[in-house]
């Protein structure tokens, strides 16, 4: 099926290009400034459970997104007004936001990223400040720095620790707005990204497998497996004192995994860094097989650190949906040690902000006339059929926000009805 891309408004005097992908209008990612890819995932609700910490839940498909401008006709005038894209959730249905950097060419910008839930910072915990210019640099960091943040799950509320995004109706005083602010006139989420333009540079050099010959090494040669996430196996021949990484280093020869980059500190890796051998937990590079018992016929298991997983109407009351605050989950905001900080002085050219704007899945059936997307897996389901989380090693880091006035999303049933304008677009509609 042919791609479309459609250009999307940023908002202020941000110049830097925002484009949704699409199949027949339906945008599988948004991608900023022609190299970052950023998308919507679904994926299971984790339970609010006090002081319980669940590690990252799995990936179960992208959300459909729709470009605004495509459908001012169907749109009250507030939707056309803000822009951007659409998004249909169920109501407390969960997601994460994923940070695509990996396909990047040789002198590609990094990005600093700020994530606005109901206009409420996700990772520091303070209200946006309009401005038609880049937001105003902050005194500690409430920002992302992709590469290096592949993901985010929810709002920071303590070091190592996020709270899930899980979509919330306004009005109910249950969004992470209404909780922080009092007010419920943002809803939805804003995203905003600065490039960060690097000195030209030569491309780094292929790498070069480095393991010892069979005859270098002692003890008896045996057979083992490798089995790779596609299902595919290979055999390798080696000795019980073949390390880990040369282990690593057969595999990237024999599959053509040779390629270099530089990292975020312009450091050369290459897909042998990204490689993790399993049997049992994870291996270490510097460990021997003998170190971990493998011996004739064994085989271990091979992947990238990658998240895994499933794949004109009336407007009534609940139409459009902010983000409220879920179960806790294992997650770190990766701390900003080189210190290029939220730069004061940013050109229009680089930098985007836009927004995305969710709607209820009924309310999403009445403007696209499609059958909204199958209904979330609920967590029991999951964990009966076999379903697993997911622990993605991370270096600790000091960053959190102010998030200690947030309660559970059951817990806020009776607090007296937030300010909502959004009311106000519904009489008017």
């Amino acid at each position: 099926m042919s791609v479309t891309v459609f250009e999307i408004q940023s908002q202020g005097d941000g110049r830097m290009k925002v484009e949704a992908r699409t199949n027949i209008n339906l945008a599988d990612v948004v991608t900023v400034d022609g190299y970052l890819n950023i998308s919507f995932r679904r994926t299971i609700k984790v339970p609010e459970v006090k002081d319980v910490t669940f590690k990252l839940p799995p990936d179960m498909g992208q959300f459909p997104l729709f470009p605004v401008s495509e459908h001012k006709e169907n749109l009250p005038e507030s939707f056309a007004e803000k822009g951007g894209i659409l998004m249909p959730m169920y109501q407390t249905e969960a997601m994460w936001i994923d940070f695509d950097h990996r396909e990047l060419g040789l002198n590609r910008p990094n990005y600093l990223m700020k994530i606005w839930v109901g206009g409420v910072n996700a990772v520091s915990g303070r209200p946006y400040v309009p401005t038609d210019g880049p937001s105003a640099v902050e005194a500690d960091q409430d920002y992302m720095f992709v590469p290096g943040q592949p993901w985010l799950d929810g709002v920071a509320i303590e070091p190592g620790v996020v709270r899930q995004f899980v979509a919330s109706r306004l009005g109910w005083g249950q969004t992470v707005e209404a909780q922080v602010t009092g007010a419920e006139k943002e809803g939805g989420i804003m995203i905003e990204v600065v490039a960060l333009r690097p000195e030209k540079r030569d491309p780094p050099p292929p790498h070069v497998p480095k393991y010892r010959p069979l005859d270098e090494v002692e003890g008896e040669q045996f057979t083992m497996f490798v089995k790779y996430y596609t299902g595919q196996t290979q055999c390798y021949h080696v000795k019980p004192l073949t390390t880990i990484e040369e282990l690593k280093n057969m595999v990237a020869e024999r599959n053509d995994l040779l390629k270099t980059w530089y990292d975020k500190d312009f450091e050369v890796k290459s897909m042998v860094d990204e490689i993790r051998l399993t049997r049992c937990g994870i291996l270490e590079n510097h460990r021997t097989l003998d170190d971990y018992s493998i011996s004739d016929s064994t085989t271990v298991h091979l992947f990238f650190p990658l998240r895994g997983g499933g794949g004109g109407p009336g407007f009534g009351p609940g139409y459009y949906m902010g983000i409220g605050a879920g179960g806790r989950i294992e997650q770190t905001i990766i701390q900003d040690k080189q210190h290029s900080r939220w730069p004061r002085h940013v050109s229009s050219e680089d930098y985007a902000r836009f927004n995305v704007q969710i709607l209820n899945s009924r309310t999403f059936t009445e403007v696209f006339g499609l059958a909204p997307p199958s209904k979330p897996r609920e967590l029991k389901q999951y964990e009966q059929e076999g379903g697993i989380f997911f622990h993605f090693p991370e270096a600790s880091s000091i960053i959190k926000g102010n998030f200690s006035m947030l309660k559970d999303i059951e817990g806020v049933d009776e607090m007296p009805e937030a300010e909502n304008v959004h009311d106000q677009d519904v009489k008017d509609w």
